[in-house]
């Protein structure tokens, strides 16, 4: 414990927590100088780290297993996708995008937080799928990839396997192309990248290929998914550790659409004083120039527009639809943008399931 840092207890720990405890080190003496307990919030905190996430330990059981239509007989390529609808339902533009994964040749486990799924949405994604499960809604995002991952055999003999989820809306495009763009030059790819807390690749779509699937890391690390029910917790211990831990086994990763690439090639200026505006109120311009000058911002949100309209991203945050987090005021015209990019209407109902189907997971 003496060798904790300040930096190391802010990679690992919530923010509170960091300022409830911290070891600061004399490198030079290799010595603790300082030791500093705020005692409530400590005791906060471990109350807190045993009910949200020690109390529901690594698994949590799965309630129903629907076998589907296809196989994983002589597979080479996975998709575990994670889902959940207070209602049941599984929308029409979820099933698109189960859909058109399994047009790329890959052969999907469904993985459900839904309290029950209903019949008529059981029969449409047997279509789709080799497997269809439902769990307990603990654990979020990497919980339910966790569960997945048990049932998907001989994983180290796959070529690629895909985690991905419904916070978003698509593929507007088929999502073969960029598939093939995910190459030998990295063994894990993302379609974009962060530099929020850390960088990292964002887990709404990652692929692994086999280089990765067959790293001890990569076993390693989904051993130690726990199922929290803190938000704040899974995000560190799910999305921000895989980055950190796969890189750190030496494994290399890329995102398709690297932000350093998006806000480098755009020629931005912006008529406004960006430091002096709300972000939400400035345009793609504005922000593009505020985070090339060093300011961290979601860029599945902060460049939704130059991403879809310049790069051919095949996506959209139902966040950023439904609830728009950032107040950004010129994503009400996205269905025009994505037509014009993309060619015909939106995906059928997708306007509609932005808002009415927005997926919370993990936990009461």
């Amino acid at each position: 414990m003496a060798h904790l840092s300040r930096a190391t207890l802010k990679a690992f720990l919530p923010t509170p927590v960091v300022g409830a405890a911290v070891w600061i080190v004399d490198r030079s003496r290799g010595a603790v100088r300082r030791f500093h307990v705020v005692r409530a919030s400590v005791l906060a905190f471990v109350d807190a780290y045993a009910s949200a996430v020690l109390a529901l330990g690594r698994n949590a059981p799965v309630e129903e297993i629907v076998a589907g239509n296809a196989s994983f007989a002589g597979a080479k390529k996975v998709a575990v996708f994670c889902h959940y609808d207070v209602a049941g339902d599984v929308s029409p533009a979820t099933v698109q995008y189960v859909a058109a994964l399994a047009a790329a040749q890959h052969i999907v486990v469904f993985v459900s937080t839904a309290p029950e799924l209903e019949e008529r949405a059981l029969e449409v994604l047997k279509t789709h799928c080799a497997l269809i499960l439902r769990r307990k809604n603990v654990g979020y995002d990497f919980g339910s990839w966790k569960v997945g991952l048990e049932h998907v055999p001989s994983k180290a003999d796959l070529d690629s396997l895909i985690i991905a989820n419904d916070s978003v809306l698509g593929p507007f495009a088929p999502l073969e192309p960029y598939i093939d763009r995910c190459d030998a030059s990295s063994d894990v790819w993302g379609f974009t990248d962060s530099g929020e807390r850390g960088w990292h690749l964002q887990s709404y779509f990652v692929l692994f290929r086999q280089t990765a699937l067959r790293h001890p890391a990569f076993a390693r690390f989904w051993r130690g998914v726990l199922m929290a029910r803190s938000k704040h917790w899974a995000i560190r211990a799910g999305e921000l550790r895989l980055s950190r831990e796969l890189m750190r086994a030496g494994l290399r990763m890329r995102a398709l659409f690297p932000t350093v690439e998006v806000i480098g090639r755009e020629a931005s200026s912006s008529a406004l004083p960006v430091e002096a505006v709300p972000v939400g109120e400035l345009d793609q311009a504005g922000r593009i120039v505020l985070m090339r000058r060093g300011v961290r911002l979601n860029p599945s949100h902060a460049l939704w527009r130059v991403l879809i309209e310049v790069w051919g991203f095949p996506f959209i945050k139902r966040e950023l639809i439904a609830k728009n987090p950032m107040k950004l005021l010129d994503v009400d015209d996205w269905q025009d943008v994505v037509s014009r990019r993309f060619g015909g209407d939106v995906l059928p109902g997708a306007v509609a399931d932005a808002t009415t189907h927005s997926p919370v997971r993990g936990g009461p």
